[in-house]
């Protein structure tokens, strides 16, 4: 359904993430990594309050719900058919040599319960792309961010750490 109200509180949201987004990389050539699924329309809101920032849009898909073929026999670690998410390390691994031509990796996506989110992240770190460009993490998070909390906690923590350089959320009424 159309709601307006809906639409405002995610429309400001983005709004938001954009404005804290080109406050903390203004300059940066920045590689923005946004899942297809998820990010796509996350993104296409908070674009439009980037002005000034140099950005390269990557849209891997990292659907769970999407599978390679049988025929082709690519499996993931446990040797079922793989998915969206070894497609994403996949993915990964391709753009690696690209990523000196950029300042900072920006990571996009919603944020429901958060598990996606922490599982690309930890396939970004496990790759070592934090050795080479700082992860700055920006998502969108459903329902004020009211089921997402242990899995914000998380990234919070690999922030703490120095792994990832920022974590930048906002809460919208509903994805």
């Amino acid at each position: 359904a159309n709601d307006g109200a809906r639409n405002a509180s995610y429309r400001e949201a983005c709004r938001r993430l954009g404005e804290r987004l080109r406050a903390e990389l203004g300059g940066a050539r920045c590689l923005v990594w946004a899942p297809l699924r998820g990010a796509l329309p996350i993104w296409k809101a908070i674009a439009p309050h980037l002005a000034g920032l140099d950005v390269t849009v990557h849209f891997p898909v990292t659907s769970s719900f999407v599978f390679y073929p049988e025929r082709l026999g690519i499996r993931n670690r446990k040797g079922r058919p793989a998915s969206g998410r070894t497609a994403h390390r996949l993915e990964l691994a391709r753009v690696e040599p690209f990523l000196d031509a950029f300042d900072v990796l920006v990571y996009v996506d919603e944020i429901v319960s958060g598990g996606s989110l922490r599982g690309h992240l930890r396939d970004m770190l496990d790759l070592g792309v934090d050795r080479r460009l700082p992860v700055v993490a920006v998502g969108l998070a459903d329902r004020f961010g009211e089921r997402s909390v242990p899995s914000r906690r998380q990234v919070d923590a690999l922030v703490a750490s120095g792994r990832v350089r920022r974590f930048l959320w906002e809460g919208c009424a509903c994805l």
